[in-house]
């Protein structure tokens, strides 16, 4: 962490070379601090010149002269600093160590390789028999949870989750380090873009679950080398956001209304359903947990796939008449067209899908089309 003058926060990464002999950080990310005035408590401080800066993107590059050294900070600031700026530069040794006699990656120099991919098993005992859909069945016992993990040559290691309750990490697990692991070995973390387009080349031999965790495991790096939380790699908008509870599939409409009191009492902002998947039922389950939680509690239905569309369009306007926050997943994945017809007689926000066989490519041919309405005489 870099602190100009005035309070403006500056996060980013730190390289240092000095007559020829390198003298760079034990990690990429360094907490370092620059003021105006001489820091009284400040270890190794150091005078530093604002020598010049680059604009690129979200951050700003800054060369600066520094104990002789020319320190080059890649960074994301608030208030950008002055060419010719003096100021003074201090290393907090508790963060960082300074090395002699390394090669860092300063600009021009080779790349972050990666030089490994593991995963790591855990053992998960004694689910309870669990529904939260048709799409899942009923299951129970054990499972497995993964930690992926992308290790470099800069000791920046990237992770990832993979894995659920329902389907073991070791299913995805071994095609992952079959086929994924060598198209990454060797290559550049931070070219993620690159890496997800050859990875998604191997989507017949590995799963979207692999290939998913590889690619938050290299946004992981990203967010590490620049010393960012991921969601300002990408491009904030709040610091927070509210979390909701999600319910399985329950045996009754009244346990679906008890549940959903029992969160609200416990402090949470919202309550979603996952229902039987009979319309008739689910209708009268979002009744009893309107009716339970009364009118202001955010609730959403998720049907998971369950519908055909005179059932979805059906149970939709009893929902959006209920004043539900959102209706999740009421066709079948990839019915793209009744997707927009069902939009068409509904203003309730529509959430679909979070699964797209084929890839995204798969969605243009539905999405591009305009629904048309057919009379009886249409039909022979």
């Amino acid at each position: 962490m870099l602190e100009t003058p005035g309070g403006a926060l500056i996060h980013g990464m730190a390289h240092g070379r000095r007559a020829g002999r390198e003298a760079v950080f034990s990690a990429r990310t360094v907490h370092l601090q620059l003021s105006r005035e001489r820091p009284a408590s400040a270890h190794n401080v150091w005078p530093a010149r604002v020598k010049s800066r680059v604009f690129q993107g979200d951050f700003t590059q800054y060369h600066l002269d520094w104990d002789g050294r020319r320190l080059v900070l890649r960074c994301v600031t608030a208030e950008p600093v002055a060419e010719g700026t003096e100021l003074f530069l201090s290393v907090d040794p508790r963060h960082c160590v300074l090395l002699e006699e390394e090669s860092p990656p300063v600009v021009g120099s080779p790349a972050m390789k990666i030089t490994d991919v593991r995963l790591t098993l855990f053992g998960w005992d004694d689910i309870p028999a669990t529904t939260y859909g048709r799409h899942t069945g009923r299951f129970s016992g054990k499972s497995q949870l993964g930690l992926v993990t992308i290790e470099t040559d800069e000791g920046v290691h990237g992770h990832a989750f993979l894995g659920s309750s329902m389907r073991g990490a070791h299913i995805d697990g071994q095609s992952l380090i079959q086929y994924l692991k060598p198209v990454v070995l060797g290559q550049d973390p931070l070219a993620r873009e690159r890496l997800y387009q050859a990875m998604w080349h191997k989507n017949r031999q590995t799963t979207f679950r692999a290939i998913g965790a590889m690619d938050v495991a290299l946004w992981d790096i990203a967010g590490k080398a620049a010393g960012l939380p991921i969601h300002r790699l990408l491009g904030s908008y709040r610091e927070s956001v509210p979390a909701y509870a999600s319910s399985a599939v329950l045996p009754s409409k009244e346990a679906y209304a008890e549940e959903a009191l029992r969160f609200k009492a416990d402090g949470w902002t919202a309550y979603k359903i996952h229902p039987p998947t009979d319309p008739v039922v689910d209708i009268e389950v979002c009744r009893a947990v309107r009716w339970a939680v009364g009118d202001e509690f955010r609730v959403m239905l998720d049907s998971t796939w369950a519908y055909q569309y005179p059932e979805a369009l059906r149970v939709g306007k009893v929902v959006e008449d209920l004043g539900y926050y959102w209706y999740e997943d009421p066709l079948a994945d990839d019915d793209i067209l009744n997707y927009v017809k069902l939009k068409q007689h509904l203003a309730i926000p529509i959430l679909a899908t979070e699964y797209s066989p084929g890839g995204l490519t798969a969605f243009a041919p539905g999405s591009c089309t305009r629904p048309r309405t057919f009379s009886a005489a249409t039909w022979r």
